[in-house]
């Protein structure tokens, strides 16, 4: 049975991914930054609450995903977390770059974390077919000056 994993499964098109990943036999993993106060309407709407594993994650935390893609090994991931209310984008423009551009440059390193640990360099791009391309470092030195 396939793994996948939704980042940002409470929200509107998080629940319709889960709920055609279940129709397809997967085991569906999302994620919330706080799944005690998400209302997972979609998934409610859809008969899938609670077929769906939900982890809390903050996608902005290398830590919170790094742990997280850890633990569930996931065959897929799906990233549908980012702010995308135009109106907030325009009141938060550093909140909605971070959702976007951090969270998915935290879900690409993870290959290259997986070649770490197991002390093989190369392991991610064999096994996995690619390699991550970003340095979290230089990124961060250049967005900080």
């Amino acid at each position: 049975m396939k793994k996948a994993l939704i980042v940002g499964v409470s929200g509107q098109d998080g629940g319709y991914l889960a709920s055609l990943l279940l129709e397809k036999g997967y085991e569906v993993h999302g994620t919330s930054r706080d799944p005690a106060r998400a209302s997972f309407i979609t998934l409610r709407a859809l008969g899938s609450a609670g077929r769906v594993v939900v982890h809390a994650m903050t996608p902005t935390d290398f830590s919170s995903v790094l742990s997280l893609l850890r633990l569930v090994h996931a065959d897929e991931i799906y990233n549908l977390s980012g702010q995308s209310s135009v109106g907030l984008s325009f009141q938060q423009p550093l909140e909605t770059f971070d959702s976007i551009t951090i969270a998915t440059m935290h879900l690409r390193e993870w290959p290259s974390d997986i070649a770490m640990s197991a002390g093989n360099p190369a392991k991610a791009e064999a096994v996995l077919g690619w390699k991550a391309t970003y340095d979290l470092d230089m990124i961060a030195r250049t967005l900080v000056g």
